[in-house]
């Protein structure tokens, strides 16, 4: 494997939909209908709303490469009312690289950059049915809040999601 990462560009897009199309899927098989997968994809990785992601202000979306090829892509953006705290909008590697160590050098660099401009905190909202990414997460410092476990209505179902939160310790 040849990794690196950088920032995501227009050309990104296309990669960064497909990825999203098969993680989303395997990442909770059993939990949605095909059409409620369809419909949240529809919503969160539209062409038109990625290309305002990567130019929006407060905003650090970057892909992680092998070669050429786009295997994984990160996106934190700060929150309006708090400039300290960043929320991780889109966080997803093709199955074949979800590794916490692969996972971890794509989240370095995206957290990298946020605290560059001040982020000292990045809140995440994980499904409960995907264990595999909040151990991802777990093993990079996000601490989850089981008890603050709330239901989310993702296309015709209700997921429960639990709240995360990393605090980031300067200089480390």
């Amino acid at each position: 494997m040849d990794l690196s990462t950088q920032q995501a560009k227009t050309e990104h897009i296309e990669d960064i939909q497909k990825i999203a199309r098969t993680a989303w899927g395997e990442m909770c098989p059993d939990a949605l209908a095909d059409s409620d997968v369809s419909q949240y994809f529809n919503e969160k990785y539209g062409a038109d709303d990625l290309k305002e992601w990567l130019i929006h202000d407060g905003t650090w979306f970057y892909v992680l490469l092998d070669s050429d090829r786009v295997v994984g892509f990160c996106q934190l953006t700060r929150e309006q009312d708090e400039k300290n705290i960043a929320v991780f909008e889109k966080f997803l590697l093709y199955p074949d690289y979800q590794e916490q160590k692969i996972a971890y050098r794509l989240f370095h660099q995206v957290i990298k950059a946020a605290t560059s401009h001040g982020v000292t905190e990045v809140v995440i909202d994980i499904p409960e049915c995907s264990k595999k990414w909040r151990d991802v997460f777990t093993h990079i410092g996000v601490e989850f809040e089981t008890w603050r476990k709330f239901d989310k209505k993702v296309g015709s179902k209700e997921i429960t999601f639990w709240p995360g939160l990393l605090t980031i310790v300067p200089g480390c």
